[in-house]
């Protein structure tokens, strides 16, 4: 089996050395990282390009096109059995590399290999956002790099669907894949690291109504399907 994992970062200087790092250091050689830099405007690509490996494919986009377009971009790269998408503040979880591929080498028909999340607050965080933002220490769920899911799979459903640039695009991706009921096994194992810092998106209220495009569709594709 091998293994593509895909990087949409924007400004993400301050932790995508330790989020590569988490990965390079357990992936085998037939594996690839694919680091989409999405026209950050901060010193990301020099960080980047002094990052020495043939294993690590860097595309730098001539402009901003959000998440679900610069994860779709890193799809076109991909050759590996199975895709990841780990967000470049991230972290891949030590040593569970060698579990993941003992699993899906003995049972290649699944679709999606599903395990656990920790999350966890930076330590540079405020101290009021973490009294005021409550989170299980692990949970389950279908987050990013919580799965790793065939890529056949990935291109059957058409990836992400660009239109969401801020948010709902995950949400989006997962019910088109699940509507293709895919085989899926769970494992009660921390697949990653789930960062919780000022800068993303995780804590943010405010705008829960740009998810309701992405609800509204899950719900009428669900309705079409049956």
């Amino acid at each position: 089996m091998s293994y593509s994992f895909i990087m949409a970062t924007f400004n993400g200087s301050r932790y995508i050395k330790e989020a590569i790092h988490s990965v390079k250091t357990q992936i085998s050689a037939e594996d690839e990282i694919i680091v989409v830099n999405d026209k950050s405007t901060d010193n990301t690509q020099l960080i980047l390009e002094k990052i020495k490996s043939e294993q690590i494919k860097l595309i730098n986009l001539p402009n901003n096109i959000g998440a679900a377009g610069a994860r779709n971009e890193g799809l076109k790269l991909a050759k590996s059995d199975y895709v990841v998408f780990l967000d470049s503040d991230d972290l891949w979880r030590e040593d569970i590399y060698p579990l993941i591929n003992k699993s899906l080498t003995a049972n290649p028909d699944i679709d999606i290999l599903s395990g656990l999340v920790e999350n966890f607050f930076s330590p540079e965080i405020k101290c009021q956002l973490e009294k005021r933002y409550k989170l299980p220490p692990i949970s389950r769920g279908n987050f990013s790099a919580s799965l790793v899911i065939k890529r056949s799979l990935v291109i059957k459903v058409g990836g992400f669907n660009p239109s969401y640039r801020e948010r709902g695009e995950w949400i989006d991706f997962m019910s088109r894949l699940l509507i293709c009921h895919p085989k899926i096994v769970e494992l009660d194992i921390i697949f990653y690291s789930r960062r919780i810092h000022e800068a993303n998106n995780s804590h943010k209220f405010k705008d829960l109504k740009s998810y309701i495009p992405a609800l509204r569709e899950t719900i009428l594709r669900r309705r079409v399907k049956n």
